[in-house]
């Protein structure tokens, strides 16, 4: 049971300070693929056999219309997304990830991997039991979100 809200601020700098590490590393390797973060994380949300509505991608990445819509209108041109009307109501965009942008998506992410395991090399980490952990953490953090009715709304009472 964690009660040491100094624990609870040095796991969250921890996680913090991972993320920056494996982001910086990443946004330069999405530039040599000449695709954006934020590109890389909206295909990211994407798979091929369900197609999502553009509204639900909006809400997800917490995004204007304006700017989602530009920034699949790069990944439509560049063959990474395919983007079609429903066909009983035009307003509903719907999405799906495109081959090529699968492909693209598994090379980021294989890279992402490889980089934590080249940077741990030879240190006696246990990656199942730190994945353990991280995930338990992770499905806390959301049943606890969950319960809030606006999580903007909602963080006076934290």
């Amino acid at each position: 049971m964690v009660e040491d809200i100094g624990s609870a601020q040095e796991l969250a700098e921890l996680l913090n300070q991972i993320f920056l590490q494996i982001n910086q590393r990443v946004r330069c390797y999405l530039a040599k693929k000449s695709l954006s973060p934020s590109r890389y994380w909206l295909i990211n949300n994407l798979t091929a056999d369900q197609p999502l509505m553009m509204g639900e991608l909006q809400k997800r990445m917490g995004l204007s219309s304006a700017t989602l819509t530009g920034l699949v209108d790069g990944l439509v041109e560049n063959n990474l997304v395919h983007r079609w009307r429903d066909n009983n109501d035009r307003r509903v965009v719907f999405l799906t990830i495109t081959p090529s942008g699968a492909s693209l998506r598994a090379d980021v992410n294989q890279y992402r991997s490889q980089l934590l395991i080249s940077a741990l090399a030879g240190q006696q980490i246990n990656f199942d039991s730190l994945n353990t952990t991280l995930n338990i953490v992770l499905s806390h953090l959301k049943l606890y979100c969950s319960k809030t009715a606006n999580n903007c709304q909602d963080e006076k009472q934290l």
